[in-house]
């Protein structure tokens, strides 16, 4: 049994190029701490109770206000609905569970000024219904994807990372995962950096993808996956961002 982790990555215009090529070092584009569910094993938002099948990023260095909270929504979506790849997963199979992970906690800091993930005084100020301590579980062999950029969005992502901190759960015992990429969300080619392998401790994880495209509009998309075997329930996604310099 295998799971998947996607990421996918998309356009921008020859203007954002230059301005976002500029500065050292790299930026996130988006991220998910997942504390946007009401709780434990319970996938919904707002007091709706909807099941949700889908769930936009709350942290981008492209947010101008705090690096997180409504603003970065645009950046990025994770998808586990059966659309660009992914699984229609059911609220069974993949879902949040509690507790937070540490490792990766600072991918969205990048100096004064930014904040890391689990922030959740901004998310609330800006907007956000439930903030909680969240992981990820997938219970079951899926695919979910996380999209990064988009058109009109002036996201680059030169050379991205895929960058998040995982762990297999008590009696999971340890998984290797492989993570491949997609310009097009259906074909997959594996990125260099994989793959790694998720014990029981905590630990984060840094996977360059070798992405390199720069196009003036359109559309240029491309996806990364990991896949994991399945033993036990595994959080291989908490604190997920895609970080290009």
């Amino acid at each position: 049994m295998r799971n998947r982790l996607k990421a996918l990555l998309a356009a921008l215009s020859a203007s954002a190029c230059c301005l976002l090529a500029a500065p050292v070092g790299a930026v996130t584009v988006a991220g998910w701490d997942f504390s946007q569910f009401a709780g434990d094993g319970a996938r919904f938002v707002d007091p709706s109770f909807t099941t949700v099948t889908s769930l936009p990023a709350n942290y981008s260095n492209l947010d101008p206000t705090f690096n997180a909270g409504a603003e970065s929504a645009r950046f990025g979506r994770l998808f586990f609905d059966g659309t660009n790849g992914s699984t229609a997963a059911t609220a069974d199979q993949f879902l949040p569970t509690a507790g937070s992970l540490v490792s990766n906690l600072d991918a969205p800091v990048i100096g004064i000024g930014t904040n890391p993930f689990d922030s959740h005084d901004i998310l609330q100020f800006e907007g956000q219904v439930f903030t909680q301590f969240l992981s990820m579980a997938a219970l079951t062999p899926l695919s979910v994807v996380f999209r990064a950029g988009g058109p009109g969005t002036g996201a680059l992502l030169r050379d991205p990372v895929l960058t998040f901190g995982g762990l297999t759960l008590s009696g999971a015992g340890s998984t290797t995962v492989t993570v491949e990429f997609s310009t097009d969300g259906k074909k997959y080619t594996a990125a260099t950096g994989g793959p790694v392998t998720l014990t029981a401790a905590d630990t984060r994880f840094e996977v360059p993808l070798e992405y390199d495209q720069c196009v003036s509009g359109g559309k240029a998309s491309g996806m990364a996956a990991a896949n994991a075997p399945v033993s036990g329930r595994v959080n291989s996604m908490r604190d997920t961002s895609l970080v290009g310099p």
